[in-house]
């Protein structure tokens, strides 16, 4: 969070994903705002979107901040 990355969690199990390829998560940003706990992200591979789910997990309003400003620096500079 520090950084203004996103503290992404998957289930334990076969990832949805492989190395090299995209991923879209679209309204990511609402989603923070709006402190949801699961975004829905696609992975984009041989032309075709494949829809699953990622956690957030619980964040504080600070935390969401800090992500929101892009980092612990921007957050400080801010106030």
């Amino acid at each position: 969070i520090n950084w203004g990355m996103l503290p992404f969690l998957i289930p334990a199990g076969e990832l949805p994903f492989a190395n090299g390829d995209y991923i879209f998560i679209p309204d990511v940003r609402n989603a923070i705002e709006d402190c949801r706990k699961e975004i829905t992200a696609y992975v984009v591979k041989d032309g075709a979107l494949k829809e699953f789910t990622l956690g957030m997990g619980d964040l504080t309003e600070d935390e969401r901040t800090i992500i929101l400003k892009g980092c612990l620096i921007n957050y400080y500079r801010a106030e």
